[in-house]
């Protein structure tokens, strides 16, 4: 695939010359769509730098405001890439887009929201961010697609485009990396929810477990740092965020959004490792006898009726339709619910 990336961007002054030198050991020239708003010399950097750039004035405060379809429309190909100005890419990725010959004209691709935990970096593997069976795909972002086949959205948490029925996500074993909770300390960083949450209140805080997880449980984001290798030298030399001594107070509807994510992710962890556990009994359920596999399925869906498990109900179901099937079309679990 033939392809150019762009990057939007707005006073990253603080980081943009560590990114592009990264991207350039890469092989690759980012197209830099720089926010006519930037106070901190972005451009200036960019222009010392031998970078490319244009400048482009959205009419609001987020990129999908004009700014993704400003870098499309500047780019030199007909496939088009956009990162944020604070994430970046695996090798095995950028070295599948350039041999890919998609048949779809959008393209998915697993973003890993990197943390500080305990002195390490780690990503995150909030519930409500896995990706079905693939356990390395994480948090979606439709970000590869060709300019001449889509429709431009101007709306705040979307992808800046319209995300056709038949887009493709890759392998979760391609993916990003989103150093915001690096780059930026929490103040910064809930300045940033605060503004996108005027143009989408719930929908902001409904995604805050990616930039803010100072305020929520830090075992649900299940932290992991296989794959990260790779960016050792791009993340040490990003530093660290300043650590306040507390952290800034939330108005009273911000705690009641929040509590709404986390209680949302502690019930998918409940059902996650439902779902784990039947998964490790499965080569002995395609043995049982059918009487036995139909208990099974009234006893799981039982369950699920007053409390609302869903992974219960969902094994239930394909338990039942295994019980059922005849013995040559018995479809493993994991089929039936894909």
């Amino acid at each position: 695939m033939n392809f150019d990336l762009f990057i939007p961007t707005r006073d990253s002054a603080a980081h943009i010359a560590l990114f592009l030198a990264a991207y350039r050991d890469l092989g690759i020239e980012p197209l830099y769509i720089v926010d006519a708003r930037s106070v901190d010399g972005t451009a200036d950097i960019l222009a010392a730098q031998g970078a490319r750039a244009v400048t482009c004035v959205p009419f609001g405060d987020f990129a999908e405001s004009g700014m993704i379809q400003r870098g499309a429309e500047a780019a030199a190909t007909d496939w088009v890439w956009r990162l944020d100005d604070d994430e970046f890419p695996s090798r095995a990725l950028v070295e599948w887009v350039a041999r890919a010959e998609p048949r779809t004209h959008v393209l998915g691709v697993s973003r890993r929201e990197i943390h500080s935990v305990g002195g390490r970096r780690a990503y995150s593997r909030w519930p409500t961010r896995l990706n079905g069976y693939d356990q390395q795909a994480i948090n979606y972002q439709y970000r590869i697609f060709r300019r001449d086949r889509v429709r431009y959205v101007h709306e705040v948490h979307t992808a800046g485009i319209e995300v056709p029925p038949d887009a493709a996500v890759l392998s979760g074993a391609l993916f990003t990396i989103h150093a915001n909770c690096v780059i930026r300390g929490v103040a910064r960083r809930l300045a940033k929810v605060r503004s996108y949450a005027r143009a989408n209140e719930e929908l902001s805080w409904a995604v805050a477990d990616e930039s803010l997880p100072e305020y929520l449980d830090r075992k649900l984001h299940h932290y992991r740092d296989d794959g990260l290798d790779e960016f050792s030298g791009l993340l040490s030399a990003l530093g660290r965020p300043p650590v306040p001594h507390e952290l800034p107070p939330l108005t009273e509807r911000e705690t009641e959004l929040l509590a709404g994510v986390a209680n949302l992710a502690a019930d998918l962890a409940r059902e996650q490792r439902i779902l784990s556990a039947l998964r490790m009994i499965m080569p002995g359920l395609k043995l049982a006898p059918r009487p036995l596999l139909r208990e099974l399925s009234k006893l799981l869906c039982t369950l699920a009726a007053p409390t609302g498990l869903r992974a219960a109900q969902l094994w239930g179901d394909a338990i039942w339709n295994m019980s059922a099937a005849p013995d040559k079309t018995i479809q493993p679990a994991h089929e039936i619910l894909r």
